[in-house]
């Protein structure tokens, strides 16, 4: 039986290497896309190691000078010697396909990667000894390390110049950093982002899932998908919640009075918009590290979607007693900020608060003030989060003070605010808001222009 030899081109090896010292420019491009480890043949990997150091001590890359390092570090004979080097500047005529032999390159570097975990894969199956969950998890990383392995070794100079001319070209044409939410106020403090988790926190019954919920129904709005894992509420009550956002039909309705002949009109139309919306729910009651990451693995992956969220923190997990809760949720803090780097989509995780805050004394303009040790059994989600928000609404607690007010189209609308109190990439503040009881939807604070105060409605 013959033995297969692993997938390899060293003619495309060659090529690259022959670019790269015929012309400098093909180094840059070459660089984007391998890293030394790439390369099937090691000597390769060698020579392309020394082309790199030329390179980023601005040195000229020619045979002399490469010659001459590999010679200071003993390794010339054993990459084949000054004749072997010479032969390289005869594989290729020019450099101007050094890229496209770069990626050949690489992805048979994949496809050897790709057998070599698939061997770690099989070996994990015939272990009797560990658990099928911890196996599952081990794959999951081995596949994600794959699909979205990036090169990004760039020099320095290059990255700072790229990156103001990407923030020049966003002021210029408009464009909110990071992902747009649909909250303008928020969009201009908080860049939204892949590898960034975003904590919001609140009491209970304050709008932690519905301020959730409003942000997916205007991400998705958008044309972007979300993934939402939710062990606290059921499918069926996360879907009366985003219809009765889309179609301003009260969620009462849905669980008890019924809909009109109108209504029912309102809810076909509103189902045939979210028809076509990227948003997808697991609302399994019991989740593990190994299952979210599974579940967001499969909606980036097959799904492209561009938000998750996880409602909520304290859920997750076994339950187990205090000192064990503290590190289990430790443990879910860390892994969801690794997940969110892994897969490259910001994840919302709310929170709940400790059950103190609420008798906590009111400050000088009668409102509850929130600090990031409040969040419920772990410090290590306000050391691992990248922004830190709680939501508000003054008016449950203070209501002579902040007033509800009606809106220009008749409903009433209670004050409400987002306050960000850790933002890694930007300002801390508050962002007003409004809540519509009947939707239980949080619309922007400029988004009830000439409101008609209602000073005793309750």
């Amino acid at each position: 039986m013959v033995e297969r030899l692993p997938p390899s081109s060293i003619e495309a090896e060659e090529a690259v290497l022959g670019g790269c010292l015929l012309d400098m420019d093909a180094v840059v491009q070459v660089a984007r896309i391998l890293t030394p480890e790439m390369f099937y043949r090691e000597k390769n990997g060698v020579i392309f190691q020394a082309i790199r150091e030329l390179y980023d001590h601005g040195e000229p890359v020619d045979l002399i000078t490469l010659g001459n390092l590999l010679a200071s570090k003993g390794k010339l004979e054993h990459v084949g010697g000054q004749d072997y080097l010479t032969g390289l500047l005869t594989v290729v005529p020019t450099a101007t396909h050094a890229a496209y032999y770069a990626d050949i390159v690489r992805q048979k570097w994949l496809k050897r990667q790709l057998i070599s975990a698939a061997g770690k894969m099989a070996a994990l199956g015939y272990n009797e000894e560990t658990e099928v969950s911890d196996d599952l998890q081990q794959v999951r990383q081995m596949i994600v390390g794959l699909t979205n392995y990036d090169v990004n070794l760039e020099a320095m100079r290059d990255r700072v110049r790229e990156l103001r001319e990407y923030y020049e070209e966003r002021k210029r044409r408009g464009i909110p950093l990071g992902m747009p939410t649909g909250y303008q106020a928020l969009d201009n403090m908080v860049e939204i982002k892949g590898g960034n988790t975003i904590v919001v926190a609140g009491l209970t019954s304050m709008g932690k899932s519905a301020f959730a919920m409003s942000l997916v129904k205007r991400v998705c709005s958008q044309g972007m998908g979300v993934c939402y894992i939710s062990p606290e509420m059921s499918w069926q009550d996360l879907t009366v919640r985003i219809t009765s956002m889309v179609s301003g039909l009260p969620t009462e309705h849905y669980k008890h009075r019924g809909f009109t002949a109108e209504e029912t009109r309102i809810i076909e139309e509103t189902e045939k918009l979210i028809s076509d919306w990227n948003l997808f729910i697991d609302d399994r009651g019991t989740h593990t590290l190994g299952t979210i990451a599974d579940t967001l693995g499969t909606a980036v992956l097959q799904h492209r979607v561009n938000l998750a969220v996880v409602d909520y923190i304290q859920l997750l997990g076994t339950q187990s007693g205090e000192a064990n809760r503290v590190q289990e949720l430790a443990m879910y803090s860390r892994g969801l900020r690794q997940l969110s780097k892994d897969l490259d989509v910001p994840i919302v995780v709310l929170s709940q608060l400790n059950r103190g805050i609420a008798a906590r004394d009111l400050d000088s303009q009668g409102l509850l003030e929130y600090k990031n040790s409040d969040l419920r059994e772990s410090g290590a989600i306000e050391q691992d989060a990248d922004v830190i928000t709680f939501i508000d609404r003054p008016h449950r607690y203070n209501p002579k003070k902040f007033k509800v007010e009606r809106g220009r189209d008749g409903q009433i609308y209670e004050p409400a605010r987002l306050i960000i109190t850790k933002n890694r990439s930007g300002k801390v503040g508050e962002i007003p808001l409004w809540f519509h009881p009947p939707t239980t939807e949080f619309i922007p604070g400029d988004a009830l222009h000439q409101t008609t105060k209602e000073e005793d409605i309750e």
